[in-house]
């Protein structure tokens, strides 16, 4: 049971990493590309929002903790761990889901309002 609780919290701190990292990475794209058409800035907004709300349910996760009793019955704490990595697992399971979301959203967002690559003239050939 101590491994599960610890498992959990660990998927809380990955989840939480990879959302920060695609906050830093939707946002060095959004400030250093200028993007064809400059959409409402609440939508280009939004990915940092969806990322931002990833990160608070994966430290949510986190800071899930087992109460401190004078419980002496074995199959009481047993039940009491099981609920509480259940909802820990819930809530980074969640977290994942917003995580992916905002990737798909600023995938989305990226390829719509960002010019495509351009791809250099051929060279002339020494003739």
């Amino acid at each position: 049971m101590k491994g599960a609780f610890e498992a959990t919290n660990r998927a809380a701190e990955v989840l939480t990493t990879v959302a920060i990292a695609a906050i830093t990475a939707y946002g060095a794209l959004v400030t250093l590309i200028q993007p064809k058409a400059a959409p409402a800035p609440v939508l280009a907004g939004l990915p940092f929002v969806i990322f931002a709300a990833a990160v608070v349910v994966a430290v949510w996760s986190r800071l899930i903790g087992v109460p401190i009793t004078t419980e002496s019955n074995l199959d009481n704490i047993q039940k009491t761990l099981g609920d509480k990595v259940a909802r820990k697992r819930r809530l980074a399971i969640f977290a994942l889901i917003i995580v992916a979301a905002g990737i798909v959203f600023s995938g989305f967002l990226i390829t719509s309002i960002y010019p495509a690559g351009t791809t250099a003239p051929p060279a002339p050939s020494p003739d």
